[in-house]
């Protein structure tokens, strides 16, 4: 049995985002409002200042696990921000685009390295 995906590239391609930090969280702030700065704070406490974020063109799709080799290839891409945009714009993120910081680009990155290296 095929497993059928259909992973998502934005065909116009990807780039860096860099987020400013939250503003300071008011006194009177409501529940909702200091809810919205904590989960903000969070995503930059863990290091979402720089995300991969898609230019926003027409969507295309192809099955990830008809790509031979894909797993070395992300193993192979180097730990750099060109790199990262390069994979990308050819295969799409590895998460949801709210998530996919660099940080955790090169995190998964590095986890395929190593499972890769640790042969069939």
């Amino acid at each position: 049995m095929k497993l059928k995906l259909k992973w998502p590239v934005d065909v116009q391609g990807y780039v860096i985002e860099k987020n400013p930090p939250p503003e300071p969280l008011p006194e009177n702030a409501s529940e909702k409002e200091k809810r919205e700065w904590r989960k903000k704070r969070t995503n930059i406490d863990a290091g979402a200042f720089e995300r991969i974020v898609p230019k926003g063109g027409r969507v295309g799709h192809y099955n990830p696990m008809e790509i031979c080799g894909l797993y070395n290839t992300l193993a192979e891409t180097l730990p750099t921000e060109r790199r990262a945009i390069e994979f990308a714009n050819r295969f799409g993120l590895l998460t949801n685009p709210d998530l996919e910081t660099l940080e955790n680009f090169f995190g998964l990155r590095d986890a395929v390295e190593r499972l890769v290296a640790m042969g069939p």
